[in-house]
C-alpha cells in the first residue's frame, strides 16, 4: 500500500483532514482517541470540543528538534507539541525520558504513561466474552510501525 509522505507538510495536512472526515462522518461519539503526533492530537482536541470524542491520548515518540528544514515550521511543531501535551487527557510516550519533559510542562504524574513498544501481546489479559471490538487505525501502515500486529491486538 502506498502512502503520501513527501512533502512532509502536505502529508501532515492530508492525514489531519482524513481524521477530521472520519470522525465527523461517523455517527458515533468516541470514548477515547489516540493520536500519535501533535497535528493529529490537536485535531482530536478540537473534535473533543465539538463533542465527537470524550478523551484524547497524545502518544508521542519524542520531540524532534529538527523535524522540518524550515525554522518557523519547527517552532510551530514544538509549540503544537506543548499545547497538545498540556491539553490532552493523557500523555503516552515510547521513551521514558519523555516523562521529565512532560513534567516540566506542568503535567501531573497521573496523566503520564510510559508505553514501551515491546510488550508481548500474549501477556495482556483478555475478556473472552466480549465480541464487539472495533478498531480504527490512522497512520502509516508499515511493518516498521507494527501495523501488522493490529489484528492480533
Amino acid at each position: 500500500m502506498h502512502s503520501l509522505h513527501n512533502p512532509a507538510v502536505l502529508a501532515y495536512i492530508v492525514q489531519s483532514l482524513q481524521l477530521i472526515w472520519l470522525v465527523l462522518a461517523s455517527p458515533h461519539t468516541y470514548n477515547m482517541v489516540i493520536a500519535e503526533d501533535s497535528s493529529l492530537a490537536f485535531i482530536c482536541l478540537l473534535l473533543r470540543l465539538l463533542g465527537n470524542c470524550k478523551r484524547v491520548v497524545f502518544y508521542s515518540h519524542g520531540i524532534d528538534k529538527k523535524r522540518f528544514s524550515n525554522t518557523f515550521l519547527n517552532f510551530l511543531y514544538q509549540s503544537l507539541d506543548k499545547v497538545c501535551a498540556t491539553q490532552s487527557d493523557y500523555n503516552w510516550f515510547l521513551n521514558n525520558n519523555m516523562r521529565d519533559v512532560r513534567k516540566n510542562l506542568g503535567i501531573e504524574e497521573t496523566r503520564l504513561f510510559w508505553i514501551p513498544a515491546s510488550i508481548p501481546i500474549h501477556s495482556i489479559p483478555r475478556n473472552p466474552n466480549v465480541y464487539n471490538h472495533k478498531l480504527v487505525f490512522l497512520g502509516v501502515l508499515s511493518r516498521k510501525n507494527g501495523a501488522h500486529l493490529l489484528p492480533e491486538i
